[in-house]
């Protein structure tokens, strides 16, 4: 006798009242091994009621076992799992995994096709899209599972730059400027110095001394792995090349500054190329100017950003002392150069043009 004849013929006695129906669980239902008889047999019996919860077990929002029923009924018989069956059972799964601590697997899952034939170009990314912010939400580098959960999902081809794009977003969010750029260097190159040049620059270039030589490193570092396809970029008017560049120079002054007459005398020639490049780098700074790329990133409210333009007006009068530095140093009259800058809160009274009046309140009260 074939299996199907069997199938409807007990079909027949449930409906003549001459043999118990196959109830789930709770009762509510038709049981799920029921189910998946009819539906070998026949279209009739949809996919979507195999997997529905309250088919299979008395927690009518537990999706567990929907997604494995769902895989092994596509696999084996075939079944056609529609599309949007399928993005309930992904998405409920993917929350209850997410809601036990394991967003890891929550990952997987969502990168799982139940149904290859329904999976269009469009379905699946926007599949990696939301596995991504699932990364991105949840992955961190202080948790101690961190390093497993990683290894775990780079087993099957999450790509790395997943997580260091969730570690540049943490570090942004606890105001790790340097975090920020030091993930964004391993992603993406180009969106690190837009962040180099929105946020740590005017964050820095102010500060003093001790940032600026912190600054003036990790710049040139940064330098050292800038390709020729980033070039144009870095040596723009005003742009991380610019401000590099004048770090430099003020390092170079300053050296100069703490030599004797008589060894002074014995660096004219270097004297007179860094008054050369000083009035360069003046003259390309004051005759040219450039849009900068801005990185979409919310800073927290204690990071101190400077405006662009007060940090161009501090870099071009800065550059006018420094000319001045070297005259003096040349004409034998070396003198300690200026490297005092103002605090994040002149920066502040800079940007919201109260200038005159914080620096007389600061007079005021020292």
């Amino acid at each position: 006798m074939q299996f199907s004849v069997v199938v409807e013929k007990y079909n027949a006695d449930v409906l003549a009242k001459e043999a118990p129906a196959a109830t789930s669980v709770s009762g509510e239902s038709m049981c799920v091994l029921y189910q998946m008889l009819n539906h070998y047999i026949s279209t009739y019996t949809p996919v979507s009621s195999i997997l529905a919860p309250i088919s299979h077990t008395p927690f009518r929002h537990d999706f567990s076992s929907s997604f494995h029923l769902g895989a092994a009924l596509s696999a084996a018989s075939g079944s056609n799992v529609s599309l949007q069956t399928e993005s309930l059972v992904i998405d409920a799964i993917a929350s209850q995994l997410i809601a036990e601590g394991s967003w890891e697997w929550a990952v997987y899952v969502t990168l799982c096709l139940i149904d290859r034939r329904n999976a269009s170009e469009s379905t699946i990314k926007a599949r990696r899209i939301h596995a991504k912010a699932i990364v991105s939400r949840f992955y961190s580098s202080n948790d101690p599972s961190a390093q497993d959960r990683r290894e775990f999902l780079q087993s099957m081809g999450v790509p790395p730059a997943w997580f260091f794009e969730s570690a540049a977003y943490r570090a942004q969010n606890d105001g790790d400027l340097f975090g920020l750029v030091e993930n964004l260097k391993k992603v993406s190159l180009k969106d690190c110095l837009v962040a180099v040049e929105s946020f740590l620059i005017p964050h820095m270039i102010l500060e003093g001394t001790d940032a600026c030589v912190k600054l003036r490193t990790f710049l040139q570092a940064l330098s050292s792995i800038a390709s020729e396809d980033y070039r144009s970029y870095w040596e723009r008017p005003f742009g991380i090349g610019s401000i590099y560049n004048f770090l430099i120079l003020v390092e170079k002054v300053d050296k100069l500054s703490r030599k004797s007459v008589e060894e002074i005398v014995m660096h004219s020639d270097e004297i007179d190329a860094l008054l050369q490049a000083a009035t360069d780098l003046d003259s390309m700074l004051t005759s040219k100017s450039t849009d900068q790329s801005h990185l979409l990133a919310k800073i927290p409210h204690q990071i101190v950003l400077a405006p662009t333009n007060i940090v161009q007006a501090e870099i071009i009068a800065q550059l006018y002392l420094l000319r001045m530095q070297l005259v003096a140093i040349k004409n034998g009259q070396p003198l300690k150069v200026m490297t005092t800058h103002p605090s994040s809160r002149s920066q502040y009274a800079l940007s919201s043009g109260f200038f005159a009046e914080s620096i007389l309140r600061e007079l005021a009260s020292t």
